[in-house]
């Protein structure tokens, strides 16, 4: 029943009580993690308490489902542990981490030039679910989301339902992220463009057309896009990374025109839609064991599928 502030200057701190960090009746309680050190939540709590993490501190999820309510401050303390390490770290090693609250960086909240960075589910033994149900403010510069070892569609899931509006980059770094919690979050990447290295799953909804999004995206070389239930791309597709439509449905639209030079492949059972002429890159190897349904013409660079696959052309051109 404590009030005040409460200071987590070095290691773990872990919390297993709705109340552990005290009264958050009183203005001005908050939990400060400094550089380096950790605030763990466990056993299924909710937490109303103001958390802010200092440059290089970490919220981890333990085990069970756990929530915190409040805003999340995501501060850069040039006088702390790890001054100039501009990253706050936020990660569930089992379990599911929903932050209800939002995400700012308030002492850049009205800078041109923000400062701090998310690194979400990047730890080597992060493999809960965090569950960002909340608005990622602009006030945030870059996030990282996953790690490179991790091939999973299913471990290690990221979820982004918030209308977020940050505008730097988003770098996918291997992993599993949904688009909303129900697939239909088209601002699950804010104004942001995307990076894409080492293998991704993105997730969009079960059932209907599922986000849209009209963020950039570059495919890094080695890297692979695998697109999951129904999702839209709007925005332009670049790199020499390779892009799978694994199951559902993936549409293709708008008028920038897609540069991609590694494959894409229509797996089977999957479908790839186009809305347009020329969603597809001409520079791509493609791969039908699905099914592609063409709203325009389309030129491609090379063309294969299995007796699976099936070509709609809906009446327009298709030159290989």
């Amino acid at each position: 029943t404590y009030a005040g502030i409460t200071d987590v200057n070095a290691g773990t701190l872990t919390i297993a009580s709705d109340t552990a960090l005290g009264s958050i009746a009183t203005p001005g309680s908050a939990t400060n993690v400094s550089g380096g050190a950790i605030l763990a939540l466990q056993d299924g709590i909710t937490s109303g308490e103001r958390v802010i993490l200092f440059n290089n501190a970490s919220l981890t999820n333990n085990s069970s489902t756990n929530t915190l309510s409040n805003l999340l401050l995501v501060e850069h303390d040039i006088n702390g542990p790890g001054a100039g390490q501009k990253m706050a770290r936020i990660g569930a090693l089992d379990g599911q981490l929903n932050l209800t609250g939002g995400i700012d960086d308030h002492a850049a909240r009205f800078s041109s030039n923000p400062e701090m960075n998310l690194a979400l589910n990047t730890g080597a033994n992060d493999n809960g679910t965090v569950h960002i149900d909340s608005v990622i403010d602009s006030s945030i510069r870059d996030i990282t989301i996953g790690r490179a070892t991790n091939n999973s569609s299913t471990s290690g899931t990221v979820i982004l339902s918030g209308n977020n509006q940050h505008s730097g980059d988003t770098f996918l770094d291997g992993g599993p992220v949904r688009l909303g919690n129900d697939g239909n979050n088209s601002r699950a990447f804010g104004n942001s463009a995307i990076t894409v290295n080492n293998s991704n799953h993105l997730t969009g909804a079960a059932t209907g057309p599922g986000a849209h999004l009209l963020n950039a995206i570059n495919l890094n070389a080695g890297s692979t896009l695998n697109t999951q239930d129904s999702m839209g791309l709007g925005g332009n597709i670049s790199g020499a990374g390779s892009l799978t439509v694994a199951t559902g449905t993936l549409t293709l639209y708008g008028n920038s025109y897609n540069i991609l030079s590694g494959a894409t492949t229509v797996a089977a059972g999957a479908t790839l839609n186009t809305l347009n002429s020329e969603r597809i890159s001409d520079s791509s190897v493609l791969t039908v064991d699905g099914i592609l349904s063409l709203g325009g013409n389309e030129t491609i660079g090379d063309l294969s599928g299995a007796a699976t696959g099936t070509i709609d052309n809906n009446g327009n051109d298709l030159t290989v």
